[in-house]
């Protein structure tokens, strides 16, 4: 699965409140697994939609949050905020 259908698939069940628990944990499963290759923009909107559905995922959470570090530790937190608005 590619990044964009993953984060469409996501948007989609959170529209329309609805997610099997199959489905929910493939689509988990495979954001964690592509988490290198995926830009912030898609991990949060990924995050926000199970939000939406009322499911969290530690691992999933502690990526984004690796990340936010990450480019803080570089100086580069405002770059990436102004390119996700």
């Amino acid at each position: 699965m590619q990044m964009g259908d993953v984060v469409n698939a996501c948007k989609a069940f959170a529209y329309f409140d609805y997610l099997n628990l199959p489905t929910r944990d493939g689509l988990v499963k495979q954001a964690i697994r592509n988490s290198q290759e995926y830009d912030f923009k898609s991990l949060a909107s990924i995050c926000e939609s199970l939000s939406t559905l009322r499911y969290e995922n530690k691992t999933l959470l502690q990526i984004v949050r690796r990340m936010l570090l990450t480019y803080e530790d570089k100086g580069e937190l405002n770059y990436l905020i102004k390119t996700t608005e």
